[in-house]
C-alpha cells in the first residue's frame, strides 16, 4: 500500500509539473534518444501533444465515431468535421487509390450536358499555286477544335495561276444510344470578296461508317494582285437524322489576321446548316510569307436531341470576406447571383453584397 502511495504521489507531482510548463511558449531541441530512454517522452514532447490534442474533439456514439478539429460540435452527417483549411498534396479514396492532384484540378468541371450524337471529325487542307499545306483534323466532341492547316508561300501573287484552294473530308461514327446511323455530308467554297459570281459548292458524300468521305479542292483565281479583293470561305454540314445535331465552324487566316470563329448552327434534320462567310482582307500583298504563314482552323462537334427539361447552371465567383458569411465560393450554382456578407462600420457582418454568377449552360434531366 506504501509503495502504491509513492506511485501516486510521484505521479502527481509530475503532472503537476508538466501543468506549471505547459504554457511555456519555448521550444526544447528534442536530443536523439539511445535505446534504454526511446520510449520515454519528455516534458516538451508531452506539452506538445497536449497543445495539439486541444484542437481536436471525439464523439462517440451507438453506432459511429465523430472528430473534430478546432470545430467542438461537428456536423451529424461528418465523420470528420474541420473548421479551417484543409491542404494535401494528394486526395485518394477510401482505398488509397484514385489519387488527385489539387494543383490539376479544374475550377469548371467538365459536364455532359448533351449525350453525345455521333464522333464527326472534319479533315482539312489548303494551298495556293505552289505550296500545299499538311491534312489537319478536328478531335471528337471533348475537344472539337482542330489545328491550323499552313502553308509559307514567297510568292507575291500567292492566288494567281492555280489559284488559292481549299480541300475537306468527314467522317462519322454514330453513337448507337441516339441513333444507329450517322449519315451527315459537308459542302464548302472559297471565294474572292468581289467576284462577279461565286464558287460552286464542293459536297462531300454522305457519311455511313468510319471511312472518310473525301471532297476535291475548291479553288479561287486571283486576277492579278495576291488576293484579289479578299479571299473568304464557307462551309456547311447536313445530317438525315433528326436526332443528330451537329454543327462546323471555321476560320482562315494570314500573317497578319485572324478573324473570329464562324459558326453553323446545329442541324435538326435533313437540310444543309451553313455558318457565315469567314473573311480575310486584301490589305497586305506578302501574307504568307513568314513564320505563320496562311491558313486555316475547323472544329466539328455532334450532340444528341435536346431535353425539354433543362436547368440552368451557373459559376459563381470567388469573393468574400473571411470574418462573415459566404454564398460566393467560386461553387456551380443553381441560381444566377449569389451573396457575401462585409464588416460594415460598427465591425459587424452588416453589409449584404450580391454578385452575378455566369452562366455555364444548361443539367439536361
Amino acid at each position: 500500500m506504501k509503495k502504491f502511495s509513492a506511485l501516486l504521489l510521484f505521479g502527481t507531482m509530475a503532472f503537476t509539473t508538466v501543468l506549471a510548463q505547459q504554457n511555456t511558449t519555448s521550444v526544447e531541441t528534442i536530443p536523439t534518444k539511445d535505446t534504454q530512454f526511446e520510449n520515454t517522452v519528455t516534458v516538451n514532447e508531452f506539452n506538445t501533444i497536449v497543445n495539439t490534442l486541444r484542437g481536436i474533439y471525439n464523439f462517440f456514439t451507438e453506432d459511429k465515431f465523430q472528430l473534430g478539429i478546432n470545430e467542438p460540435t461537428p456536423a451529424s452527417s461528418l465523420t470528420l468535421d474541420v473548421g479551417g483549411r484543409v491542404g494535401a498534396e494528394e486526395f485518394c479514396d477510401e482505398n488509397g487509390e484514385h489519387c488527385i492532384d489539387p494543383k490539376t484540378w479544374d475550377a469548371r468541371p467538365q459536364l455532359e450536358l448533351q449525350p453525345a450524337g455521333a464522333n464527326c471529325s472534319v479533315k482539312y487542307r489548303v494551298k495556293d499555286q505552289k505550296y500545299e499545306s499538311e491534312w489537319q483534323e478536328t478531335n471528337l466532341n471533348n475537344d472539337p477544335i482542330g489545328n491550323r492547316a499552313v502553308f509559307n508561300s514567297g510568292l507575291i501573287n500567292n492566288c494567281g495561276g492555280a489559284g488559292c484552294a481549299v480541300q475537306m473530308a468527314l467522317k462519322c461514327e454514330p453513337n448507337l444510344a441516339v441513333t444507329e446511323a450517322a449519315s451527315c455530308r459537308l459542302r464548302y467554297r472559297v471565294n474572292h470578296l468581289e467576284q462577279s459570281s461565286l464558287t460552286p459548292w464542293v459536297t462531300t458524300n454522305t457519311t455511313n461508317d468510319s471511312e472518310w468521305q473525301e471532297g476535291t479542292w475548291s479553288s479561287v483565281v486571283a486576277p492579278e494582285s495576291s488576293w484579289g479583293d479578299g479571299l473568304n470561305i464557307q462551309a456547311g454540314i447536313d445530317c438525315a437524322s433528326p436526332d443528330l445535331r451537329c454543327q462546323v465552324g471555321y476560320r482562315l487566316h494570314n500573317e497578319n489576321e485572324t478573324p473570329d470563329w464562324s459558326l453553323s448552327q446545329l442541324t435538326d434534320g435533313p437540310g444543309w446548316k451553313d455558318a457565315e462567310q469567314n473573311k480575310l482582307s486584301a490589305d497586305t500583298v506578302r501574307a504568307c510569307d513568314r513564320v505563320g504563314g496562311c491558313g486555316l482552323q475547323m472544329q466539328s462537334r455532334c450532340v444528341g436531341t435536346v431535353s425539354t427539361l433543362k436547368t440552368a447552371l451557373y459559376s459563381c465567383p470567388k469573393v468574400k470576406d473571411d470574418r462573415c458569411p459566404s454564398l460566393c465560393n467560386g461553387q456551380i450554382s443553381l441560381d444566377d447571383k449569389c451573396s457575401y456578407q462585409k464588416l460594415g462600420g460598427d465591425d459587424q457582418c452588416s453589409l449584404l453584397l450580391t454578385e452575378n454568377c455566369e452562366k455555364l449552360g444548361h443539367l439536361v434531366q
